[in-house]
């Protein structure tokens, strides 16, 4: 699995033009094959401040999404912002929930 975070700061001249772009954005790459989700939120303490977030199943998936015309829209999207973003990529090797306190921890 991988993460990917993408803190995004924009200008109030810009952040209508680069809120509704993104939100155009997020139905079709949730149909792209391997995203798990791609979800996009306004920072609660910066309402000129979005953050993307990003799961896709495998690397592949990953890889197929950073080439495609999509994160192509993206980028030049980026050229809005007042600085360059924040992105963060964690790639998943294992994933766990409740089990994994209950074992760690003894937690019923």
């Amino acid at each position: 699995m991988v993460i990917m975070t993408t803190k995004m700061s924009v200008g109030a001249r810009w952040k209508d033009e680069l809120a509704s772009a993104l939100r155009g954005m997020l139905e079709p790459v949730r149909h792209e094959t391997g995203c798990l989700s791609f979800d996009l939120y306004l920072d609660t303490e910066d309402d000129n401040t979005y953050i993307l977030v990003e799961e896709w199943e495998t690397k592949e998936d990953f890889d197929r999404h950073l080439r495609s015309g999509d994160y192509k829209k993206l980028l030049v999207l980026m050229e809005l912002l007042k600085e360059p973003p924040e992105i963060n990529i964690s790639v998943i090797s294992q994933r766990s929930g409740m089990e994994y306190l209950e074992r760690v921890i003894g937690l019923h």
